[in-house]
């Protein structure tokens, strides 16, 4: 006698292009991640990979999905400084109002970690953003914090339109979020833990050194 293997759980599908989410919409994808879902997510730049940041499992299973070395961390998307530092950055008050006057927008910030996190395992900083996307900071007015991670396996290119999804990513998630294509264009990466910021990678935010340097003696 075989046994009945049980089938798939379906994954949500919700397709927002040319629209902004509703109230609805926001509140399923919210109880998605509560139950400890995956989703797969636009961002201000490319979609990713999604679990709330205080999840473990969740995050471990992105982590899976990407084939990704558990010790490499991950972006924390934010709806604003606050769940940034809930989330564990160390925003000290001078950064935050640099920050606050660029968020949201496609630059991701390297700052202290207050505690090992499972976004960010054995690492002593945390990067951190508040995206340009509207609906998506109010989505997570309703999850907290989430933990990001670019839609590929890892050493593949990121996927800007859910047309290239490979069906392991696509049957290995709880919810899709489909916006169309997106530019592909990565966040800008700075780092702001020495003395002046650091640009790690230059992407869709403009950053000029001159304008971010923070000398410790003004502190």
């Amino acid at each position: 006698m075989t046994e009945d293997i049980p089938e798939p759980a379906p994954v949500n599908h919700w397709d927002i292009r040319d629209k902004r989410p509703s109230d609805e919409i926001l509140d399923q994808i919210a109880a998605t991640f509560h139950r400890g879902g995956v989703v797969i997510l636009p961002t201000d730049t490319i979609y990713g990979l999604h679990a709330r940041a205080g999840d473990n499992e969740g995050v471990d299973r992105v982590r899976q999905l990407k084939k990704r070395d558990a010790a490499r961390p991950m972006v924390v998307l934010a709806a604003d400084v606050d769940q940034c530092i809930a989330a564990g950055a160390i925003i000290e008050s001078s950064l935050r109002a640099t920050l606050e006057n660029i968020w949201p927008a496609p630059l991701t910030a390297i700052v202290p970690a207050s505690s090992s996190l499972v976004v960010n395992r054995d690492q002593a900083t945390i990067a951190v953003r508040v995206p340009d996307i509207p609906w998506l900071v109010e989505l997570m007015k309703r999850t907290g914090p989430l933990a990001s991670s670019s839609l590929n396996e890892s050493g593949q290119p990121p996927i800007c339109s859910l047309d290239e999804l490979p069906s392991g990513l696509r049957n290995g998630v709880d919810g899709i979020v489909e916006a169309g294509p997106l530019n592909g264009k990565p966040s800008t990466l700075v780092d702001f833990t020495p003395d002046e910021p650091r640009l790690v990678r230059a992407g869709a935010f403009p950053f000029a050194q001159k304008l971010w340097k923070r000398p410790r003696k003004t502190l």
